[in-house]
């Protein structure tokens, strides 16, 4: 009973741990499913903004977390936001882009040939998208299509979608594709992880003693154990019983010695 109460406690605070772990890091399962590198009914200081989306099932806090490039533009993300999920969350360069972004961020632009989108914390980079010359249309956005998240999954938003003065685009919401990213799964090696703390909690729980062996059940009496039984000499409940001292018969002690 004791190595079953371990193993239950190891399994509960296991599964607690590799809770906080996995909500730790969702940041990394965000993505980056819209951009717009070079507006055209704006100037790009005042029209440059991105798009985020929240395939997970949690809500994910994206506060302490850095926005940068390869270069030297930065940027920190000082309070609390929140991306929800199933939701998009658009982040921009200037307060009033065409339309009404969810955060508004300095120190960082998005270049018209080449960039990069990096998201990282106070240790390391959580998510990140590079594109080159051939990704940006003037006054066009592209927009995630498929996975993975590279610069060939991404497409030209459709030129009827247009936002503000004029821009094609589709800021906070979902674009000209059928495309929706699914609930990011847990990963495989968590389900293992999970699994052998199972196995480990059955084989512990089947090596406890199932009953007494003075219990009615390994008796000579009971009917499983019973001599007129067919399968009585290799029955498991007489291997039990065999050394019993209750079944002994007090009258034939030469049985006993044998």
């Amino acid at each position: 009973m004791q190595a079953k109460g371990i193993a239950h406690l190891g399994l509960i605070c296991s599964l607690s741990l590799f809770s906080n772990l996995s909500h730790a890091v969702t940041v990394s399962d965000l993505l980056i499913s819209e951009v717009m590198a070079n507006p055209a009914a704006l100037s790009d200081a005042r029209g440059e903004w991105f798009e985020l989306y929240n395939p997970t099932t949690e809500a994910i806090n994206l506060r302490e977390i850095s926005i940068s490039d390869d270069g030297s533009d930065r940027h920190r993300i000082e309070s609390d936001l929140l991306i929800l999920p199933g939701e998009y969350l658009t982040l921009a360069r200037y307060l009033d882009p065409g339309f009404t972004p969810d955060y508004v961020y300095d120190d960082f632009t998005l270049g018209n040939s080449d960039d990069e989108i990096v998201f990282s914390d106070d240790v390391s980079e959580l998510l990140r998208l590079d594109y080159g010359s051939d990704f940006d249309a003037a006054g066009r956005s592209r927009e995630l299509i498929e996975l993975p998240m590279i610069e060939a999954s991404y497409d030209l938003t459709l030129a009827s979608l247009t936002y503000g003065l004029g821009d094609i685009g589709t800021p906070g919401a979902a674009g000209s594709t059928s495309f929706v990213p699914s609930a990011v799964p847990i990963p495989a090696a968590a389900w293992l992880f999970v699994s052998a703390l199972l196995a480990l909690f059955s084989l512990t729980s089947r090596s406890s003693p199932r009953s007494h062996p003075l219990s009615p059940r390994s008796h000579p009496s009971s009917p499983r154990s019973h001599p007129s039984s067919p399968n009585f000499l290799s029955s498991s409940p007489r291997k039990r019983g065999s050394h019993n001292p209750l079944s002994q018969s007090a009258t034939t002690p030469t049985a006993r010695a044998c």
